[in-house]
């Protein structure tokens, strides 16, 4: 049965078909664009055709980083902004259908460093991107212990600074606990 399989997806067309499909049936992304991207550049890496579904952690970096911006610069097409989590899906249709040549590492291992490089979190979706907060300024208040905003807010005024925090010493903060 896994002979048969693997000689009916070498029709490109059915099988970005297939990864969609089962893509879209658990929520995930498989951009068909980036299908043909992710085997043009796993082709052009690999010459030997049986290595098209054999996956190494290796492959995964390098077809993250290099492999699939030089296959869409190759062909002219556009870097689909949904690569990373298209190969995601497509790794996981391999995995789920045993379609993993023998000497591929095994799937956990290979989605690892789309989560580390490629953004994605451990469902295989793009983390979410966290507002920044503006910098608030200390200001001194009349009879206050808090420290003068001299240095205070210096970060607070230029974009990207973070805010100075004046050192405590321990003493200090014992005193004003005892008090």
């Amino acid at each position: 049965m896994e002979q048969a399989e693997r000689t009916e997806i070498t029709g490109t067309d059915t099988f970005v078909r297939r990864v969609r499909v089962w893509a879209m049936g658990r929520g995930l992304i498989a951009v068909p664009g980036a299908v043909d991207a992710i085997m043009a550049a796993k082709r052009c890496r690999d010459a030997d055709p049986e290595a098209l579904h054999r996956w190494t952690v290796r492959d995964v970096e390098e077809l993250v980083w290099v492999g699939v911006v030089r296959s869409c610069q190759a062909t002219g097409t556009p870097l689909p902004p949904e690569a990373t989590e298209t190969l995601w899906s497509y790794l996981g249709y391999l995995g789920e259908h045993g379609l993993f040549a023998p000497g591929s590492d095994p799937l956990p291992a290979l989605l690892t460093p789309l989560q580390m490089y490629g953004g994605l979190n451990r469902f295989g979706r793009r983390r979410p991107v966290r507002p920044t907060r503006p910098a608030r300024s200390r200001r001194s208040t009349a009879g206050s212990h808090a420290p003068q905003a001299s240095h205070a807010s210096r970060g607070a005024s230029e974009p990207g600074l973070a805010t100075i925090i004046p050192f405590r010493p321990r003493s200090q903060l014992r005193q004003r606990a005892d008090t």
